[in-house]
């Protein structure tokens, strides 16, 4: 099977999707790529409510102000409240909770306050990671990296499910 058509198809797909909130043009399928970007000016997320895992660094930290800047809440989980409050600085609208992902106690904990709140849950970008860390094992006995890239962001999704709109 050609990949690259199948990976074509797959984009005029997305291209003609009209699910985003954002005021963009209709974008035509015969588009190349890459396809013009949308600024958080274009888009209106007031009253949206978006949990950002990772939200204080990388591509995680751009996520949250892109998502705020739009004008949604935004929740940081961290492990590290402190670099986490540091990294933040200055980002109003945005609340940092207690949460690791390597620790399943520990995220059913920030979904059961979470799901005590009865907010809404619009937006969960699932960004945080870690890498080419030293042999270390959860409670579970799953090695570090796999338990926190996915098993835990798979439990957090599984959690928060019922509130995911």
């Amino acid at each position: 099977m050609n990949t690259t058509n199948r990976s074509s198809k797959h984009f005029k797909f997305r291209r003609n999707a009209q699910w985003s909130p954002c005021k963009s043009p209709s974008i035509p399928a015969s588009t190349p790529l890459p396809l013009p970007a949308t600024s958080s000016r274009d888009c209106d997320l007031s009253g949206r409510v978006a949990i950002v895992t990772g939200g204080y660094s990388g591509l995680g930290l751009e996520t949250t102000r892109a998502l705020r800047s739009a004008g949604a809440k935004v929740i940081v989980p961290a492990r590290d409240h402190e670099k986490a409050a540091t990294a933040l600085e200055g980002f109003d609208g945005v609340e940092i909770e207690a949460m690791d992902l390597l620790a399943p106690a520990s995220i059913d904990a920030f979904a059961e306050r979470f799901l005590a709140s009865g907010q809404p849950l619009h937006t969960l970008v699932n960004s945080a990671g870690i890498m080419a860390c030293p042999l270390a094992r959860d409670s579970r006995g799953y090695e570090s990296q796999f338990a926190t890239n996915h098993l835990g962001h798979f439990q957090l999704a599984a959690r928060l499910w019922s509130v995911l709109r």
